[in-house]
């Protein structure tokens, strides 16, 4: 717990990759956010994990395989995740660079679970928090179920060419069924180690079983304050956006689910995909590709409505909230909304036949455009605010509620 003999708290944080570099999305972005929040309250320290000793291609493979091995016998069947990151000396060398006077120790997600395991016998006092982001057992469960591979995500620029081949078929799905078999128990463990876990979003908190000393906490991202943003469109045609790389199973299902949508039915709108594509698409009339931008103002230009149709559940999709930030009407099913209560959503649609009707006759809908934007915008600032967002982290990390 906090030292009450210093003025501000120490909260080392511990990373599995660096925060600074890649694009500003997904899990990256609410991790920076995590990471501003605490400055806002603590003296922070930072370390990333090694994944591997730096090593690329079969010998990072081998060395991955040699960790999850030699834990066999002391913690069981770990998940591949687990392994990546549970290198005995990578483990000793962090642990010997945190200051030991530090009051609060935030780790990275379940695949920091051997990491956690020194810790608690190194630090047995110490208040450790994991954020779990998102239930990633639950995630496994979800791609068996619609017969997926598990993406290596930035780790693939690990894999050498072959292995990342293998990792989009047959391999990938077999590995998904490994971790989802052998998730629970990691999270389980955790819950047993940590003071407190968290989670995005409180559907995945409800999967959670119960179990073990951490105290369980869902905390929604937050999206940054726009006051300038407007829920009236422009005059002018209107446009469906979407934003995600198919280097992502959620997005990939979602944009083949579009083109194969604006194909078949040629609807009379035009459809615009941002962010890096690794697949040569093969685009139907009125969809184009616009690739990755650097910032949202770009594509939020007050003619858009985001469209997101998702399949994978876990999570929140935080494409959602961010064009709710700028008043733009976002389009989805439930999976789209998980996490994001809004009762009497008017542009949540469930199957293809109401999402075409809907869209065919869209140009005619501004007033129920504008209704969601608004009802959207509403939301995320009474909900999804830097000021809330800080205080139910300072909670969860035992600081105070102001830095002094």
């Amino acid at each position: 717990m906090i030292n009450n003999q210093r003025l501000l708290p120490r909260v080392t944080m511990i990373w599995t990759r660096s925060l600074d570099r890649g694009p500003m999305a997904g899990r990256l972005r609410v991790a920076r956010a995590v990471r501003e929040a605490v400055r806002s309250r603590a003296i922070t320290s930072e370390h990333v994990m090694c994944d591997g000793n730096g090593r690329r291609g079969l010998g990072w493979a081998m060395a991955v395989l040699a960790n999850g091995l030699r834990d066999l016998p002391r913690y069981g069947l770990l998940p591949l995740q687990c392994w990546i990151y549970g290198s005995e000396a990578e483990v000793r060398a962090l642990i010997a660079r945190i200051d030991p006077d530090c009051d609060v120790i935030y780790l990275d997600g379940v695949r920091l679970l051997r990491l956690l395991e020194g810790l608690r016998r190194r630090f047995p006092d110490k208040w450790i928090v994991v954020d779990l982001d998102d239930l990633m057992s639950r995630r496994m469960r979800a791609l068996l179920a619609l017969r997926e591979p598990l993406v290596p995500g930035y780790l693939g620029a690990r894999l050498p060419a072959p292995l990342r081949r293998l990792a989009g078929g047959i391999a990938g799905r077999l590995v998904a069924r490994f971790e989802a078999l052998t998730l629970p128990r990691a999270e389980a463990r955790i819950c047993e180690l940590a003071d407190a876990v968290v989670l995005l979003s409180p559907s995945d908190l409800a999967e959670l079983p119960a179990g073990g000393r951490a105290r369980r906490v869902a905390i929604t991202p937050t999206v940054s304050h726009r006051p300038h943003a407007s829920a009236r469109l422009k005059p002018g045609p209107i446009r469906c956006i979407f934003i995600g790389s198919d280097a992502l199973t959620q997005n990939r299902l979602t944009i083949d689910f579009l083109l194969d949508v604006w194909r078949r039915f040629e609807l009379p709108l035009d459809l615009v995909l941002f962010g890096q594509q690794e697949r040569l698409l093969s685009l139907p009339p009125r969809v184009r590709l616009e690739g990755y931008v650097e910032s949202l103002d770009e594509v939020y230009d007050g003619r858009s409505v985001l469209i997101t149709p998702s399949f994978l559940r876990g999570g929140i999709k935080t494409k959602v909230l961010e064009a709710m930030s700028y008043g733009t009407p976002v389009i989805g099913n439930s999976t789209s909304f998980e996490g994001v209560p809004i009762s009497g959503y008017p542009l949540q649609v469930e199957g293809e036949e109401a999402l075409v009707s809907l869209l065919r006759d869209l140009g005619s809908k501004r007033a129920v455009l504008e209704a969601a934007a608004r009802i959207g915008l509403d939301h995320v600032r009474e909900h999804h605010g830097a000021q809330r967002f800080a205080r139910d982290w300072s909670n969860v990390l035992c600081l105070p509620a102001e830095k002094s």
